[in-house]
């Protein structure tokens, strides 16, 4: 759950970025409202991995003016059941916006990936107040 923005003054977040290793994902945070998560998504401990993101998106989202809308782009080629979780609860943060900003939800799927397919639509069911654009990637032939 979000903090409150009631009292909380605003404060200059940096940009949160992670590395992508062979079991996380390029992490980019902005506050400039351009977040990505780019690559694998199956971390060892998914609850550690995602701490500093969910931490980062609550500060982010407390402060009293938004930017005009945020764009969050999720290029994931594979992600297990406890990121599908993480994802879902940083949706859910974000679709609790949408009465301050425009929230984009950028989903990439692979032409041959039918599981992110499928994921991607259900997460458009799931969250009505934010705008999703599902694009696919071509597979390399």
């Amino acid at each position: 759950m979000g903090l409150p923005t009631m009292g909380v003054p605003d404060i200059q977040l940096s940009e949160l970025f992670m590395s992508a290793t062979e079991y996380t994902p390029e992490v980019r945070l902005s506050a400039s409202g351009e977040l990505l998560f780019k690559g694998k998504c199956y971390p060892e401990n998914s609850f550690r991995f995602h701490k500093p993101i969910m931490d980062w998106l609550d500060l982010f989202l407390a402060q009293s003016i938004l930017p005009s809308r945020i764009v969050f782009s999720f290029h994931l080629v594979y992600f297990n059941s406890s990121a599908a979780k993480q994802i879902f609860d940083i949706l859910t943060l974000l679709s609790e916006q949408y009465n301050r900003t425009e929230v984009i939800i950028r989903w990439f799927y692979d032409e041959d990936n039918e599981n992110a397919f499928e994921e991607g639509h259900g997460l458009v069911d799931d969250f009505p107040t934010l705008i999703f654009e599902l694009i696919e990637i071509p597979a390399v032939r």
